[in-house]
């Protein structure tokens, strides 16, 4: 495929920042516990009993707070033998997607630590993620509604806090797996975690290395007007190398407050290069590409014990790139074209994010200011012609500031209120050969939410807005051929869809949830297909607006003195197009409105501390909507773990991943005709790994903290 088929990234960005929740009941005894700790607290407090009148301090391993639940990690059964990934798993309204990423509640997750935004590719967080031991954490909040703290773009959060107590000593966790499939061995892998702390010196690193073998059989096949014009075969096998690197090093000040230095490199060098053919063997595409990404950060952090004003503020620079190559080959195998494609971008962010506390008002503010610049290059030749070559140079930049605020009052223990309101504005400009062009544009989003909270019965409720910007791969201008028969165009006129909801979550009997939503979408995006010269001409462009109507029903449980625990979860979504524009006409024959569903399970099972057997699954039912359909998959994973020896620091994992898998085919529609691709089943996955965990020091007073990078609006 000569498509830029991305701007799949490698570039990136920065951050952001954020006591004690006690559950009161009646007539009890008296329990060994302690209330749960934020990771900005400074003081360790030990186990006792504490009698007060009948009244019990008791932790729960979920708890609210302001409207967020939050999960005590060390109240989770068998922690010690776990990751941080294993953790999100069982984690109510937590989902983990392909690839990496998580849902929650229905809605996709950004993934922070310590209120730093991870941005990475799912895949690098995943495998940082693996080798974060669950003990480091203390707890992980989930925000399920944005009020204006994250960026407008931004569905919902997951924040984990790493414990205020760290060893003083090291910590060294080195990991080797291996995994195979019916093609053959698949990959190797190893990584290293190694954490040392010295004095007011902390400094992390995390190392990981892949060798994966990569195959995957790719089908597709265009219809128009009932006469069948293109089938295609894609075959990508070989072997890639991922590298990574990320280190992080904090200094503890005298006054409590820490200084921050954090840095990440990424090269995934060697790809496996990609052929495309037809039966017919009218032609071959054979691609290769790379992609790195360099990053480097500094942060100041106050803690929230400063309770007047605390909060952190940091700059970040980051620089990536993506590199293809693909040769075009005749039917007799000989280079009849080639196109080298270049994209290399720097990103800049400079961050405040801060708050007040004066007595029952709660008061965040802050402000961020994004820098992006681009610069891609189409190189298109035909070595046989000495006039056939079309090159092109696209460069632009981007500058986001972005300033919130937002006040919450509480009404006694259980009522609070919270306003807010996040300014965006956004500055683009773009030059495509002699043509500059500029726009620019400013964004409002205010947020009104009532929040009610009881031991059993937990109530959030108002409205919010949002916005969700196109890709820039969709914007960039000019027309990149994906072979013969079809092309991508980009439209830089594309508009942002802006959203605007009603939420209504409730939590019941304290854990189990039931979340609905109405948003409308204004410009909401979609495909549009143009026949011209006999070429499928495709683009992504505002084509209505939406109504959408959702359902979100979670329904955690816990069995046999916690030893079996687990959640369900459905998804349940009726969606409507309105107000078509740009000239788009459903295709023949599809509806405007329609319903989506899917359904998912996890269940852990842990008979002693040192054994542990985990399956998680996913059903997607028949999928149709107006622009696409696709037949109903199923996907599962299982991981069976066991400690040894008597200190139980090393482990034994078997995992296996697609095991009911099938063939994956999806249907595009477009004006009378349609755009089939199938992706064949490759067989279940097995995953033989092993770990071991090092740990050595005294228990001192101190915060671990972690950052990442991103990519995700190149993406």
């Amino acid at each position: 495929m000569a498509q830029r088929r991305s701007i799949y990234p490698v570039l990136i960005l920065v951050l952001l920042v954020e006591g004690i929740s006690t559950t009161m009941a009646r007539g009890q005894s008296s329990s060994e516990t302690n209330p749960p700790l934020s990771a900005a607290d400074t003081t360790q407090l030990e186990s006792k009993y504490t009698t007060l009148n009948d009244l019990v301090v008791s932790a729960n391993w979920v708890y609210r707070k302001e409207g967020n639940l939050v999960v005590n990690v060390a109240q989770i059964p068998n922690v010690k033998q776990l990751r941080t990934d294993q953790v999100l798993k069982q984690i109510p309204g937590v989902i983990k997607l392909e690839g990496g990423a998580y849902s929650l509640n229905g809605k996709s997750a950004t993934i922070y630590i310590n209120g730093i935004k991870q941005r990475i590719t799912a895949g690098s967080l995943e495998a940082f993620l693996s080798s974060l031991p669950a003990t480091a954490v203390s707890s992980i909040e989930l925000v399920s509604i944005n009020t204006g703290q994250y960026s407008a773009n931004t569905e919902a959060v997951i924040d984990i806090k790493t414990r205020p107590n760290m060893p003083l000593g090291y910590s060294l966790q080195p990991s080797l797996s291996a995994s195979a499939y019916r093609h053959g061995l698949r990959d190797f892998g190893s990584s290293l975690f190694y954490m040392v702390k010295m004095n007011r010196l902390l400094f992390h690193n995390t190392f990981s290395y892949n060798n994966n073998r990569m195959y995957s059989q790719q089908i597709d096949g265009l219809l128009i007007g009932g006469r069948r014009v293109l089938e295609s075969e894609r075959l990508q096998q070989g072997r890639t190398h991922v590298f990574t690197y990320q280190a992080s090093l904090n200094y503890q000040l005298p006054s409590g407050r820490s200084l921050d230095l954090n840095a990440f490199v990424y090269d995934d060098f060697a790809k496996p290069k990609t052929e495309w053919s037809t039966p017919a063997r009218q032609g071959t595409e054979v691609r290769r590409e790379r992609s790195d990404l360099y990053n480097i950060a500094v942060t100041y952090r106050i803690p929230s014990t400063e309770r007047r004003f605390h909060g952190s503020v940091s700059y970040s620079i980051s620089y990536g790139g993506i590199h293809s190559k693909t040769d075009y080959l005749d039917d007799q195998e000989r280079l009849s074209s080639k196109a080298i494609l270049d994209m290399e971008g720097w990103m800049q962010t400079l961050r405040a994010s801060l708050a007040s506390s004066l007595g029952p008002w709660q008061l965040n503010y802050g402000i961020q200011i994004d820098h992006n610049s681009i610069w891609d290059r189409s190189d298109y030749r035909t070595p046989t012609i000495a006039t056939g070559r079309e090159r092109t140079l696209f460069t632009g930049f981007e500058l986001l500031p972005a300033l919130y605020a937002q006040a919450r009052y509480k009404f006694g223990d259980r009522v609070s209120l919270r306003a807010g309101v996040r300014l965006e504005h956004t500055h683009y400009q773009y030059i495509l050969g002699e043509k500059e062009e500029v726009k620019q544009f400013t964004n409002l989003f205010p947020s009104l939410l009532f929040y009610y909270d009881s031991p059993n019965y937990n109530l959030s409720t108002g409205l919010i807005s949002n916005i969700v910007r196109p890709n820039y791969e969709w914007m960039l201008p000019g027309e990149r051929r994906v072979n013969n028969y079809i092309s991508f165009v980009g439209r830089p006129d594309i508009k942002p869809v802006n959203a605007y909801g009603l939420v209504l979550n409730n939590t019941l009997f304290r854990y189990a949830q039931l979340n609905l939503s109405c948003h409308f979408f204004e410009n909401y995006s979609g495909s549009v297909y143009t026949l011209e010269d006999g070429r499928l001409r495709h683009s992504v462009d505002n084509i209505a607006d939406k109504r959408s109507y959702r359902a979100n029903i979670v329904l955690p449980f816990a069995l046999f003195k916690r030893k079996l625990t687990g959640q369900l979860q459905a998804n349940v979504a009726y969606e409507q197009l309105i107000n078509l524009r740009n000239g788009f006409t459903p295709p023949a024959g599809r509806a405007t409105d329609y319903w989506v569903h899917n359904y998912s399970m996890f269940v852990r099972y842990a008979p002693t501390d040192r054994l542990s057997l985990s399956v998680m699954g996913r059903f997607f039912p028949n999928y149709s909507v107006t622009l696409e359909s696709r037949p109903w998959r199923t996907r599962w994973e299982v991981d069976l773990e066991y400690s040894f020896p008597k200190e139980k620091n090393l482990t034994l994992y078997l995992s296996s991943y697609g095991l009911f898998d099938r063939d994956s085919w999806s249907t595009s529609y477009f004006l009378r005709g349609r755009y089939t691709r199938g992706v064949m089943y490759q067989g279940a996955t097995v995953n033989l790994g092993l770990r071991l965990r090092l740990n050595k020091g005294q228990r001192v007073v101190e915060e671990y903290r972690d950052y990442r990078p991103d990519a995700s609006r190149m993406r």
